[in-house]
């Protein structure tokens, strides 16, 4: 009597199945952490950005801003982020002083250091006295 081969899978066969399917979750939950890693930085540029912004606002509120620095912490969002703000006089180039408006160059710098996760966001922007 003739008998057909079974239709089944080796245990070989089994393990390279599973060998496969091992490597490919590993893959994936790798992907999956470094998309988180860079969530997490994408969120925290944005907050600097929001930051700077802040500080920028505070600055121009007052007016005319005088020529100063300051700087501090702040503690926010579970992250520990410094700034600093520098408002200088500029000069156009080639310009002679009574030919314009005078000009202020106000500067905001935010740093922040988590770990592996540091990062530096600036922003800059000139003010003129609308006397």
């Amino acid at each position: 009597m003739f008998t057909s081969p079974r239709k089944a899978f080796t245990l070989i066969e089994a393990l390279a199945a599973l060998a496969i399917v091992a490597i490919a979750l590993l893959a994936l939950i790798r992907l999956n952490l470094t998309n988180i890693r860079i969530a997490d930085r994408s969120a925290a540029a944005t907050q600097a950005a929001l930051l700077a912004q802040e500080k920028m606002d505070l600055i121009l509120a007052r007016g005319f801003p005088t020529p100063s620095t300051a700087s501090g912490t702040l503690d926010r969002d579970h992250r520990s982020w410094q700034w600093q703000t520098c408002v200088s006089d500029f000069a156009l180039p080639h310009a002679r002083k009574n030919d314009y408006a005078p000009l202020r160059r106000v500067d905001v710098s935010i740093t922040w250091n988590e770990g592996s996760d540091a990062g530096n966001f600036n922003l800059t922007t000139y003010v003129t006295d609308k006397k």
